[in-house]
């Protein structure tokens, strides 16, 4: 009897030192020492009795959802009067526009991957945040949200409705991409990291020669074929790279449908893109430089190969180490981020050096439903978000980065070698390009905008024909259906 009362006392003591319960239905509650709770997807500060509840949905997948927690432990802490319930889901896309449509079981507040908000506006479906963006969260003086935001951000958010122009979004990430690799191979390898195409080229052919000399041929890529979109993220860079920002923006206008003439800019330097892209995507590329059976991989398959050392690179974004955290503690993986090497006909500054752009895909972005219940505390919780210790909280957990000015430069030590290669080419960018079609028939050619030809070149299409088929879909499409 002796013995069991130790054991008890032993497992009391154990439970009250960390702060760790069981909570009903198996749910688990831990406490810090604030007295800040998390039970299950709730958090509160002393008790969820009598608390203004904000609802929050988020898309989990790439960075996680730890880092939602702690923001959310530290805003009830200087907020007790609130509690928060977060509600994680993977297929929010899915789910997200039916709820929107018919106003039911809507949360306050959605974190969301990229998807047409603007639809939603007209609907008159999402609350304006003009007031947040001019919310000052580190206090009076202090900057504005909207004077924190990266300017290339900013026109991304705006939209003009009945005459009227509001803020309705704000983005939540900072996508940063570039070419994932296997730094403790390049390491053995004496490969350095290539800053030019001339110097990638033999970069992939030392890894062919090195690993086949070892005994086991390592590919150079591996990719994911039933996600595509990440071979958007090569092609999109060389694009800019060659035709610059501006004229990729007039092509993403349609202000005229000459924008798609292959034989002068800014589509000019698109279809050159593509040339480069098939040279290692194409047929008899991917054959050389990919790992086997790539184009039937997702893309959690294909980043578990990188890891695992079946390739050597794979085009990727700064969610990567978050999103395989568990494998690549296990394994104990070296990775980095590399910057798109540059193509010898890039543009060039004033000075003669080559104009770095990170290209940032889709943003991701937040709003507030018209229809929330609590649009007022979700207003407060989003521009608790903003100050500068819970910016660093982001970067802190996921390693990934806010498109906002705080100091990300005193975190370094905190940060793997990987979220330090990512942030190296953030500060190495005169800016990022996020892509946000203007003008009025941005709706009408959408297809242009999700639509890159990356499948049809890994079948074999020429680069060429492809671009002639659709500069003369354009011109036969611009005063009919696409007429505005």
């Amino acid at each position: 009897m002796k013995t069991l009362k130790r054991v008890i006392i032993s497992a009391l003591v154990f439970v009250f030192a960390t702060g760790v319960f069981a909570g009903c239905k198996g749910t688990e509650r831990t406490v810090d020492e604030r007295n800040v709770w998390v039970d299950g997807n709730k958090v509160y500060k002393d008790t969820y009795e009598g608390k203004e509840i904000i609802k929050i949905d988020f898309f989990d997948t790439g960075y996680g959802k730890d880092w939602l927690y702690e923001t959310a432990k530290d805003f009830v802490y200087e907020n007790e009067e609130y509690a928060l319930v977060l509600n994680a889901d993977s297929s929010l896309v899915s789910t997200m526009p039916t709820k929107l449509e018919t106003g039911k079981n809507l949360s306050d507040l959605y974190f969301t991957p990229h998807f047409d908000w603007e639809k939603y506006i007209s609907q008159d479906s999402i609350l304006p945040l003009d007031d947040v963006y001019e919310a000052k969260p580190d206090g009076e003086d202090g900057k504005t949200i909207e004077e924190k935001m990266e300017p290339s951000y900013i026109e991304t958010n705006r939209f003009e409705q009945n005459g009227e122009e509001h803020y309705y979004v704000l983005p939540w990430t900072k996508l940063i991409t570039g070419i994932a690799y296997n730094s403790e191979l390049f390491e053995r390898y004496g490969i350095e990291v290539p800053k030019t195409m001339e110097e990638f080229d033999k970069v992939c052919e030392t890894i062919i020669e090195k690993s086949t000399a070892e005994g086991k041929r390592i590919a150079p890529f591996v990719a994911s074929g039933r996600t595509l979109g990440y071979f958007d993220f090569m092609c999109m860079n060389l694009w800019i790279q060659r035709s610059g920002l501006d004229a990729v923006k007039e092509f993403f206008a349609f202000g005229d449908v000459e924008v798609f003439n292959p034989a002068k800019e800014p589509y000019k330097g698109y279809v050159s893109a593509w040339k480069d892209f098939a040279k290692y995507f194409g047929p008899d590329g991917f054959s050389k430089y990919c790992l086997s059976g790539s184009m039937s991989k997702e893309v959690y398959d294909a980043q578990r190969d990188l890891i695992n050392g079946e390739a050597a690179m794979m085009i990727n974004a700064d969610w990567l180490e978050r999103e395989m955290i568990n494998l690549v503690d296990e394994t104990g993986f070296k990775m980095k981020l590399m910057q798109f090497p540059v193509v010898s006909d890039a543009k060039k500054d004033e000075n003669g050096n080559y104009i770095s752009v990170n290209y940032g895909a889709d943003a991701n972005f937040i709003f507030i439903p018209k229809k929330a219940s609590n649009p007022e505390g979700a207003k407060e919780f989003l521009i608790f978000m903003h100050k500068e210790n819970s910016l660093q909280t982001f970067t802190k957990v996921t390693g990934s980065f806010r498109p906002f000015e705080y100091d990300v430069e005193s975190l370094r030590s905190e940060l793997s070698a990987f979220s330090n290669s990512v942030l190296d080419i953030s500060l190495a960018c005169s800016e990022t390009y996020v892509d946000y079609p203007t003008g009025p028939r941005r709706f009408k050619a959408s297809k242009f905008i999700t639509g890159q030809p990356n499948q049809m070149i890994i079948n074999g299409t020429d680069p060429e024909d492809f671009a002639a088929q659709e500069y003369a879909e354009a011109k036969v499409r611009w005063n009919s259906d696409w007429a505005v």
